[in-house]
């Protein structure tokens, strides 16, 4: 299958240099071109196993429908007109926060619009940044004596409650005092009254008893007269309840006596608190006052605030991120004029956050770029997550610098350089080296921005005293913004842009384009490559298996032959033994020389017959067992080329290789057919009319020689030893002339059968055959893309 390089060149084929998106066109024809020119392969004379081209084709398909969805992605993505740098790299690097800073600096339109339409409301609203701050002042101040009246009422509640509490503790004192002289007066009555009430019980139980026991007639007596013990009892509660009147006598004296001392006290204390109330009566009226005033600056303030959210969303710094992961989903494109050239900055999401939710951003804007940003905020070589992202994103750009974005959060840190530290160059080093071994020669170099300080130079419509706005004041105070944006190192990407990047501009924009094309290309050749390699490795290792088949069949017809020549013999003896048997019978019987001769010829003719139903048999056993090894073989070897191809598609899966073979190779050999053919040989090996006529002839010319004698004419005994005689030297030379018959047929069979097994030779190697061939188309198409990617180099 000759392949003629002016066939399948498409050099005489461009595309058209004054419309250069054209060059999608151009390739999307060309591949198209490819699998046409492959296909074309199989129309001539020389034609290839269907089923194999037909995978090819199934290949090529789907690397065309692949190729043709990128390239219609780049056609539709693609930027011609404008030079487009893209921002890229980790969440939160600060890449929002680098673009801000250029916008400011370089003068991009909408951010200028919306600078005019903030200094436009900040005027309208009167919006004072140093009233505000004049009047925090005073709120500060405020609080400040607010707190000190705090401290001093406190300091005179202290003061007071020294001059009070010994008043009170003597008032407790006393308390005290009284409680003690009541508790021990009671004390005094207590078991006089408790005794007394035991003996009133004793009475009433008495009274009950003798109640209890009276007859009806004397109980009506004592309900007007009383008993001695009810007379006892009702003198003792008298007493009890003198007691008693006594006692709640001297305790209203004692509590009395508590009451006026207590009131006596209770004036002291009061003086006390009139002289605490005159001298605190001053600071509570100027503490009311300040109160008050610091409302109506509160108010103020409030107004102030609610005022300046008319501002957000007019103040620098709106697409810097708040910290949130992915705060940048959409790729935002902005406008420039640099060197006179228009230029486009994208700010690209973030590729460590939830890329999924990002993916075809991040796809469409590096497809737009001639030059990458890949910004870092770690002075450390990405890690391997973060390399895969670069090289699935960048591996075709043709431009890549690496922006490591320090992180500055202090105004003394900007005293020294921004890479000040052996260990930090180190890790820059370390870096650039990790993005040269990925990237190549389109790798250009590193810069150092803190990007922070870079945004906070230029910056000069920030949210009224918002993080940023605080920063700014705190950056300023011991530096001018001419002095924070050169400490940045803003200055030297400013001048990077305009010497190193944006130059040559449109021979860049079109090597860039192009570029994506050729790694397209390149990338799908690879994986041709890939494939055809394992095409390769798969041919030889079914090879191998073939040739261990070809090696078992050879051995099955080796001993096809083999049984044959040993049974033919066996049965050649068998037909030895019973026509001897059968016809030394006969002689036995003293039959006539005559009839010698007629028997001794039926019984070769008839055992003949047996031989050849015998051999018949026997050859069909044979043959059996031949289709029975050879179908074995062919299992085993279609099971180990099943085996093999799983294997290779496995490891095609875990490579992510497009591998799928799928050739009809299960049918195998054509059983029915082979074994008719070699079943007809066989059979002519044993039933060949010429063979068996010149074996009769040679029955009918034996020379039966019989000796005449007087003897031989009286003597039964000597007329069969004659004939036994003829038997013994006739029957051999039949044996002879039959296995002579035999053995050239199995000779016949054995070139016939060779037919047979270069068929099934062919059938075991039409695998790897087809899978060469395969190959081959493969090599074809590898070769054409090669020739593309290279013209497009050359362009």
């Amino acid at each position: 299958m000759q392949y003629l390089d002016s066939q399948y060149s498409s050099s005489n084929t461009t595309f058209d240099l004054s419309n250069p998106s054209s060059v999608y066109d151009f390739v999307k024809d060309q591949i198209s071109n490819i699998s046409s020119r492959v296909d074309q392969l199989n129309n001539g004379t020389a034609k290839i196993d269907q089923n194999s081209h037909n995978e090819t084709m199934t290949s090529l398909d789907s690397m065309q429908r692949k190729v043709d969805s990128k390239l219609d992605n780049f056609k539709k993505n693609a930027e011609w007109k404008s030079f487009t740098i893209a921002f890229f790299g980790e969440t939160n690097a600060g890449k929002s926060t680098l673009i801000e800073a250029l916008r400011i600096m370089l003068g991009e339109d909408t951010r200028l619009k919306q600078q005019q339409e903030y200094s436009s409301l900040a005027k309208k609203l009167n919006i004072d940044s140093d009233e505000y701050y004049r009047i925090q002042s005073d709120i500060k101040g405020i609080n400040k004596s607010i707190s000190e009246f705090t401290q001093q009422r406190s300091d005179i509640d202290s003061k007071y409650s020294r001059l009070i509490k010994p008043i009170e503790d003597k008032k407790e004192h006393i308390s005290l005092a009284i409680d003690a002289e009541y508790t021990e007066f009671l004390e005094a009555y207590s078991k006089e009254i408790e005794s007394m009430n035991f003996e009133v019980m004793d009475l009433d139980v008495k009274i009950h008893r003798i109640k209890s026991l009276m007859p009806w007639w004397l109980k009506i007596i004592y309900i007007f007269k009383r008993l001695n013990e009810e007379k006892q009892a009702s003198e003792i509660k008298k007493e009890l309840m003198l007691i008693q009147n006594n006692i709640e006598d001297n305790k209203n004296r004692i509590y009395k006596k508590k009451s006026d001392e207590h009131e006596i006290l209770n004036h002291e204390i009061q003086a006390i608190l009139k002289s605490k109330e005159s001298e605190t009566k001053g600071i509570e009226k100027k503490a009311v006052e300040m109160e008050s005033e610091l409302k109506k600056l509160q108010r103020w303030i409030d107004a102030f605030c609610e005022n300046t959210k008319v501002l957000t969303p007019f103040v620098d710094g709106n697409i810097i991120g708040d910290g949130r992961s992915d705060f940048t989903r959409d790729s935002i494109n902005y406008s420039f004029n640099i060197n006179n050239f228009p230029v486009s900055m994208i700010d690209v999401p973030g590729i460590e956050g939830n890329e999924s939710l990002v993916e075809q951003e991040i796809d469409r804007a590096v497809q737009k770029t001639h030059a990458v940003f890949y910004v870092t905020a770690k002075d450390a070589p990405p890690n391997e997550g973060t390399l895969d992202r670069i090289k699935k994103h960048l591996s075709d750009q043709t431009e890549v610098w690496a922006i490591y974005n320090k992180q500055i959060t202090n105004p003394r840190q900007l005293k020294k350089k921004l890479v000040s530290s052996q260990d930090e160059e180190k890790s820059l080093d370390e870096l650039s080296i990790k993005l040269k071994e990925l990237l190549g020669d389109n790798y250009r170099g590193t810069l150092v921005v803190a990007g922070l300080p870079a945004f906070l130079s230029q910056s000069t419509c920030l949210e009224p005293f918002s993080i940023q706005y605080e920063q700014q004041r705190k950056y300023l105070k011991d530096m001018s913004r001419d002095d924070l944006e050169k400490a940045s190192n803003l200055s030297a990407l400013e001048l990077g842009l305009k010497q190193d990047i944006v130059g040559n501009v449109e021979n860049k924009i079109r090597k860039s384009n192009l570029n994506k094309v050729r790694e397209l290309l390149n990338e799908s050749t690879e994986e041709l490559v890939v494939i055809s390699e394992t095409y390769r490795l798969l041919e030889k290792d079914i090879r191998k298996k073939v040739d261990t088949s070809k090696i078992s069949i050879n051995n099955h017809f080796i001993e096809l032959e083999s049984v044959l020549k040993r049974e033919s013999s066996r049965h050649i003896s068998k037909f030895k033994s019973s026509v001897t048997k059968e016809v030394y019978s006969q002689i036995d019987q003293n039959i006539s020389n005559s009839d010698f001769k007629i028997i001794f010829d039926s019984e070769i003719k008839e055992q003949v017959n047996i031989f050849e139903e015998s051999m018949k048999h026997e050859v069909k056993k044979a043959i059996e067992k031949l289709a029975e090894n050879i179908e074995t073989t062919q299992t085993d070897f279609l099971n180990n080329v099943n085996k093999i191809t799983k294997e290779y598609e496995s490891f095609a899966e875990v490579n992510n290789i497009n591998f799928d073979l799928d050739f009809n190779i299960s049918s195998g050999v054509n059983m029915t057919a082979l074994l008719s053919t070699i079943f007809g040989a066989g059979i002519a090996m044993i039933w060949n009319p010429v063979g068996w006529v010149l074996i009769t002839a040679t029955v009918a010319g034996l020379a039966l020689s019989f000796a005449k004698s007087i003897f031989g004419a009286f003597s039964s005994n000597y007329k069969m030893e004659q004939q036994k005689k003829n038997v013994s030297k006739n029957l051999p030379k039949v044996c002879q002339k039959i296995q002579a018959e035999v053995d050239d047929s199995i000779k016949q069979l054995v070139i016939k059968m060779t037919d047979n097994k270069a068929e099934i030779y062919k059938s075991f190697e039409a695998v790897p055959e087809g899978i060469n061939v395969l190959n081959k188309d493969l090599k074809h198409a590898i070769t054409h893309f090669v020739q593309i990617s290279d013209e497009l180099l050359a362009s």
